[in-house]
């Protein structure tokens, strides 16, 4: 019996486990866990506006982004733009 099957079948199952736990940790993840359990108490006005907030403005700057990786430098960009387009809110 050959291991080089078993060894590859392995390293795939790794890769893909360690891809999705990295995917895990991401901005969006936490922000997502974040917006479900504090949206379930919500408005639905509320609910619509954040939800516009995340998918508009945070999720194309800072989705993505290991929370591990995240700096005060990133929120910062986000929260400037949103200063400069009026939003004080």
């Amino acid at each position: 019996m050959s291991t080089t099957g078993g060894t590859r079948d392995f390293t795939r199952r790794s890769e893909r486990m360690a891809a999705t736990t990295l995917n895990a940790h991401t901005f969006r993840a936490l922000a997502e866990e974040w917006y479900q359990t504090h949206g379930a108490k919500k408005s639905p006005a509320w609910r619509r506006l954040v939800r516009r907030w995340l998918d508009n403005r945070i999720y194309p700057v800072l989705g993505g982004l290991p929370i591990a990786a995240a700096r005060k430098e990133d929120v910062l960009r986000v929260c400037e733009a949103a200063l400069k387009d009026g939003y004080t809110d």
